[in-house]
């Protein structure tokens, strides 16, 4: 009987019951959502996600990581984290108070990353550490069994934006949260200006690449260009465009003409946000102090430009740099590591201000270790090949507006992707934790998951996850040994439409990611897929999963 033949039989018989299970499918997925206290939750509470691995990456136990989600949205819950589950960790994400949806909702008001926002990472945080219990009166252990959480090696990952509350977190809260072991930004926009991507920005935005005004080799700002103007679309093709467009703001009249011109001056591209039941727009502390001393807003300033005051209250709890020195402060074992390549996803300055800000920060608080991208030892082991363009940068090294750029991950395309670099940084810090090692430079990872007498020595297909999936969904495999290895997807009528993987393997967990897509670029349409693991071992295994647009 060939393949397609046994996919539809087996179909046939299944299907019936798959499709009456639906409502069960999250129940078997490999997490568990609960509530946490939180100040800032309400009687809700704070609705967390917890992932745990098959095994723990040391023998005593796993490493913890709070992941947090980049942009401005509230929702965590529905992204995949930075899948270190792989590699012995247990996972945390969460819903910031007052988002989310049923039972995954979070109690309290979304206050765009704010105070409220920042309590909230506080408690994850604690619970991570076992310091409070979930509200039906369980602590994160109890929920893992029998996988045993680290307290001592809890770290934190904030994508892009979110690396600013990360680091606000740990400044704010940093006398309780003490023993937070390390953290690990991505291309986090951290210092003033950097959020609202004031030196430029990668495509998102009608405004120049690259603002005109802005001196990558000096740091500096050319203010003097700063103007104010009615018809300024302020808003145009930003993240916050769904708030409705607003007219009247700044933006740097590059070709000094008193004009606005779309292209080639740079308008400035403000968060917006609700005060008094009024949308307001921030910019920048440094623009604002610029428009207030030379009189650049009109005498009767629109509704939706705040004062320098307002201006200064926002950022104060938004910008990580204003944090740095009181996080490294209250928590003297916090380690650091900032992952940037050439081709930042959002900032398009070439001297990368914003990584620079945050790395020279920690160096200069004195935090325990500062690198800037990991160990390329990491990166090969989690590529599970060598990596010789790679990043290998000392830890506490010197950068400077010119010396970083060569110091940074070559582009993506066709470089390493975020999901191998953040990995790779997660476990070295989690690594140089558990071991108490600050080498500046490494020969060899320090641990690996491979090493662990718990895994298991037969070749293993997982269930897909997160399952149905909209998007995008995670495979994961064990190999007991090396093996030529090949993932393949089949449609509901066996016809094979997409190779994932075709390739030798180093033995250990692996996993492929699957975008709906076939091999041809067509989108999948809803329905049941087929996923199967073959290997030169005369190994194969065939599990089904769900697609839903």
């Amino acid at each position: 009987m060939n393949l397609a033949n046994q996919l539809n039989r087996w179909l046939f018989i299944s299907v019936t019951a798959f499709l009456f299970s639906f409502s069960n499918i999250f129940a078997q997925a490999p997490f568990v959502v609960t509530h946490i206290p939180s100040d800032a939750g309400g009687e809700t509470g704070v609705a967390v996600k917890i992932v745990k691995p098959l095994v723990q990456r040391y023998p005593d136990g796993a490493p913890v990581v709070v992941y947090v989600e980049g942009g401005t949205k509230g929702e965590g819950l529905d992204v995949n984290g930075v899948n270190v589950v792989f590699q012995g960790f247990i996972e945390l994400s969460f819903n910031f108070p007052g988002s989310g949806v049923a039972e995954d909702e979070s109690g309290g008001t979304y206050d765009l990353r704010g105070p409220e926002c920042l309590k909230a990472m506080r408690d994850v945080v604690r619970f991570a550490m076992g310091e409070i219990q979930d509200q039906d009166g369980k602590n994160l252990a109890q929920l893992v069994g029998p996988i045993k959480p680290m307290p001592g090696n809890v770290g934190m990952v904030g994508l892009s934006h979110g690396g600013n509350a990360v680091i606000a977190t740990a400044g704010v809260y940093g006398d309780e949260i003490s023993s937070l072991a390390w953290i690990v930004n991505y291309e986090s926009p951290v210092g003033d200006g950097m959020p609202t991507l004031e030196a430029g920005s990668n495509g998102s935005s009608l405004n120049p690449v690259v603002n005109p005004a802005y001196d990558p080799d000096s740091d500096e700002f050319d203010l003097s260009l700063l103007a104010y103007d009615d018809t300024a679309s302020i808003n145009q093709n930003h993240a916050f465009r769904y708030l409705g467009e607003f007219h009247g703001g700044l933006y740097f009249d590059i070709n000094q003409n008193g004009v606005v011109d779309v292209g080639v001056d740079f308008i400035a591209l403000p968060f917006i946000y609700e005060v008094d039941d009024t949308l307001k727009a921030f910019y920048s502390v440094r623009l604002m102090q610029e428009a207030t001393t030379r009189d650049v807003l009109p005498e009767n300033p629109p509704a939706h430009i705040p004062t320098l005051a307002q201006t200064e209250e926002f950022w104060y709890w938004r910008d990580g740099e204003n944090w740095i020195e009181s996080a490294v402060q209250n928590i003297p074992g916090l380690m650091f590591l900032v992952e940037a390549s050439e081709t930042d996803h959002a900032q398009s300055a070439t001297d990368h201000p914003h990584v620079l800000m945050q790395y020279q920060g920690f160096l200069a608080a004195g935090a325990r270790f500062v690198r800037l991208n990991p160990d390329r030892a990491y990166v090969e082991q989690t590529l599970g090949r060598a990596a010789p363009t790679v990043a290998d940068n000392d830890a506490f090294a010197e950068f400077d507006h010119q010396s970083i750029r060569t110091a940074l991950e070559p582009p993506r395309q066709g470089g390493y992707q975020i999901d191998i670099t953040v990995n790779a940084a997660a476990c070295e810090l989690a690594d140089r934790t558990h071991y108490d090692d600050l080498s500046p430079q490494l020969e060899h990872t320090i641990s690996t998951i491979e090493r662990s007498s718990a895994l298991p020595t037969d070749f293993a297909l997982y269930q897909n996850w997160p399952n149905p999936f909209n998007a995008s969904t995670r495979i994961e495999y064990h190999l007991p040994s090396a093996t030529h290895v090949r993932v393949l997807i089949y449609n509901h009528l066996g016809q094979r439409i997409r190779t994932l993987s075709d390739q030798q393997q180093r033995p250990g967990f692996h996993a492929a990611v699957w975008d709906g897509k076939t091999d041809t670029g067509e989108n999948g349409a809803s329905g049941i897929y087929f996923y199967r693991l073959v290997s030169d071992a005369n190994n194969t295994h065939i599990k089904k999963m769900l697609l839903i647009k």
